[in-house]
């Protein structure tokens, strides 16, 4: 059904509702309603204040700005309460004046705008046209809430026919923790032939009525005469009415971005590259001796986790200095002090290649001095060597020197 035909349906139900109010006698309208806690004029006052929030979503698919349908739940609430007591004529000229004021909205509204997405009191995003229908549900179900005789046999056919497939296709898609009692049942409606698995398995329960007789169980508005139990037992409470569209609550969940904006996904953890360098970056000092001038420089370098042990090369007076791993000079000659004699080389040998160029990625890998048997365990502290015994050379300086 086309939602532009839904308005001449919304002007019908109004003016249906307005002649139950005017029958009324005054004092009635302070009598119980089918809501529990509310009176007839509170449940008058609400047709019209949702005319007026349902009027703010078209207004704002209208002008291109956000306007949510209550400013809050307090201020819905307040509204309602504020309007419930007042005179029969007051209410009902309210209606009228609320539902004409909607209906003008709704039958202007561009079909650009009929598409941009407005969102409900409860969260959930829609098309702006869906609002027509929305106040379909809400002329009709609180019309027989006034409980004046007007129930869902009084209902008309385009309703209930919309309706009921309606709100069996949302109840299929409604998530298994949102079903409550009537999951693991199968609704079938015998008049149209629809149905409403909830988790169904062969050999389960199963519901079946017409539309209408399902239609007044779901939404609260029937005890369920007609609908009937397989196998025999009572009806389970159906979840809260009406529900959320599948298609509006696929559209909250994905919030889909555009292609400028949209991330890219984060691969799995089996996926993603090692960096080289460590997530954890320190700051250390190297101490180097050049050979021009002997001067000593400091140069930070970057503390490795997880790839090897910094080499500690002990210097004169117990000063040590942790070897470095990138940036080296690139000319001149290292001079090291180990603790059995100097040692003096020639260009560094860095892994392939000669030294001559630092920065190339490939790491430089400096041997572990080997230490003799008389060497002190601790590093740093020196011991003399023995007496008539060969200076010690590290495996780095061998054959160099004259």
């Amino acid at each position: 059904m086309d939602w532009r035909d839904v308005i001449d349906e919304l002007d019908a139900g109004v003016e249906r509702i307005a002649a139950t109010l005017e029958g009324l006698p005054p004092d009635d309208l302070r009598g119980a309603s089918g809501l529990p806690g509310w009176s007839r004029g509170h449940v008058a006052t609400h047709i019209a204040r949702n005319a007026d929030s349902l009027w703010n979503l078209l207004e704002g698919a209208r002008t291109g700005t956000e306007i949510p349908q209550y400013p809050s739940l307090e201020r819905r609430d307040a509204d309602i309460a504020a309007g419930a007591g007042r005179s029969r004529d007051e209410l009902v000229a309210d209606v009228r004046a609320t539902q004409a004021r909607f209906s003008e909205q709704a039958r202007s509204l561009p079909a650009s705008a009929a598409e941009a997405p407005v969102r409900a009191m409860a969260g959930w995003p829609h098309p702006a046209w869906y609002t027509v229908f929305r106040r379909w549900n809400e002329v009709e179900a609180h019309h027989a809430d006034l409980a004046a005789g007007y129930g869902p046999a009084d209902w008309p056919e385009p309703y209930v026919r919309w309706s009921a497939a309606a709100t069996l296709a949302d109840l299929a898609a409604l998530p298994g923790r949102l079903l409550g009692e009537p999951a693991g049942l199968r609704i079938t409606a015998t008049d149209s032939g629809e149905t409403a698995d909830l988790g169904w398995a062969p050999g389960g329960p199963e519901a079946s009525g017409s539309g209408r007789a399902l239609l007044g169980w779901l939404s609260g508005r029937s005890d369920g005469a007609g609908v009937h139990l397989r196998p025999d037992g009572p009806l389970p409470v159906p979840p809260p009415w009406p529900y959320p569209r599948p298609a509006c609550r696929a559209s909250r969940r994905s919030r889909a971005r555009s292609p400028r904006t949209r991330r890219r996904p984060r691969p799995p953890p089996s996926r993603r590259r090692r960096s080289s360098r460590s997530t954890h970056r320190g700051r250390a000092t190297s101490s180097f001796l050049l050979a021009k001038g002997g001067a000593r420089t400091e140069t930070p370098t970057l503390a490795r986790h997880g790839a090897r042990r910094n080499i500690i090369v002990p210097l004169s007076g117990n000063r040590r200095a942790e070897n470095p791993l990138r940036r080296l000079p690139a000319q001149g000659s290292l001079i090291a002090r180990h603790p059995h004699g100097p040692c003096e080389g020639g260009p560094r040998r860095w892994k392939g290649g000669t030294g001559d160029d630092p920065m190339s990625p490939r790491t430089h890998r400096t041997p572990a001095p080997t230490r003799r048997p008389d060497a002190p365990l601790t590093p740093g502290v020196p011991s003399a060597p023995r007496e008539g015994a060969a200076p010690f050379l590290s495996p780095a300086c061998e054959g160099r020197l004259p």
